[in-house]
């Protein structure tokens, strides 16, 4: 079954963008429709700003957004 419909997973996606880039925490997203979520990638350099305004509670994001953390393809493993 659909929990969330096309233009509440892009609204979740616009508002969840416009949070994080008014922290200059600066982002990438999609719509994945078959997971029927939101993803937001955070990039290396963003991690810990994020993981702090989280921390602090300045981010609080829907259940439909999932937050997947980049990593650097330069770093070793």
């Amino acid at each position: 079954y659909v929990q969330y419909s096309y233009a509440e997973l892009r609204k979740a996606q616009a508002d969840a963008t416009e949070l994080l880039e008014s922290m200059s925490i600066f982002n990438s997203s999609d719509v994945n429709i078959m997971e029927n979520q939101v993803e937001i990638y955070i990039l290396p350099e963003y991690t810990k700003s994020y993981l702090d305004a989280k921390t602090a509670g300045k981010i609080n994001l829907p259940d439909c957004v999932k937050v997947v953390y980049m990593t650097d393809p330069e770093s070793p493993e």
